[in-house]
């Protein structure tokens, strides 16, 4: 089993997420990461569960969560969420960094 590893802007996108929903409810915000975080923590066990999306990059691959996308790679050590956004955008238009 590999490791779940968080790019910067993925983790700056959860703070962003948790700022967006805290400002209604703090506690909603926590439950919420929580169900993000525990949706990509199950890519460890199956990291090709996403579905490929190389209009996106070469080796990119989309979760869902709830209303949330993931943008991951599978890597050698196991999987990167590069980033996790609204699952209303527009993704062909996604920058993602670079490994």
């Amino acid at each position: 089993m590999g490791a779940v590893r968080y790019t910067r802007k993925a983790r700056q996108d959860l703070i962003d997420i948790w700022r967006h929903i805290a400002a209604e409810s703090p506690a909603t915000a926590d439950q919420c990461l929580d169900r993000i975080e525990a949706r990509c923590k199950q890519l460890a066990a199956f990291p090709e569960i996403g579905r490929e999306r190389r209009d996106i990059a070469p080796d990119a691959r989309m979760l869902v969560v709830e209303r949330w996308i993931a943008i991951y790679r599978v890597v050698e050590q196991g999987v990167q969420i590069v980033r996790i956004v609204d699952g209303a955008r527009d993704l062909s238009r996604l920058a993602l960094p670079q490994k």
